[in-house]
């Protein structure tokens, strides 16, 4: 029972955080309509996608952080799967953002909005689950 209830509570924590980012967006999209203002909007599309990959990967990062042992990070998962995915996920904002990469837009103008956001979710799933916990060794904890 307490493991579905975890599960449930978790659930309906992450369609409020979905709902309350379905209205931010509805927001910026009606802004960027009457100022002719988009940056607002591509950043938060960029970004939004960041915050459900947290939410997606909080269940696999209790379970990790319920191990017993030191906490610890695996940089290189992070910066592999991390660095190019943030890339692509980010692509809009550098396009609006970066006079260099804005006059020569290359791949980030033919990746599709499906690519980005998927891109940008695995990069906040991958931040959190390269946290890990490394058991103990069993040689430290004896005294000579």
């Amino acid at each position: 029972m307490k493991r579905f209830l975890s599960y449930f509570l978790y659930t309906l924590l992450f369609l409020v955080c979905l709902i309350v980012l379905a209205k931010i967006s509805y927001s910026l999209k009606d802004y960027g309509g009457r100022n002719f203002d988009l940056i607002p909007l591509a950043i938060y599309n960029s970004l939004s996608p960041i915050i459900i990959g947290f939410m997606l990967a909080i269940p696999q990062l209790v379970s990790n952080l319920r191990q017993s042992g030191k906490v610890t990070y695996d940089w290189t998962r992070a910066l592999a799967i991390g660095l190019p995915t943030l890339f692509i996920g980010i692509g809009l904002i550098l396009l609006f953002l970066s006079p260099i990469i804005g006059k020569f837009p290359g791949i980030l103008t033919i990746v599709s909005p499906e690519v980005r956001l998927f891109g940008s979710m695995l990069f906040g799933y991958s931040l959190l689950t390269s946290i890990k916990k490394k058991p103990f060794d069993q040689n430290m904890n004896t005294n000579k």
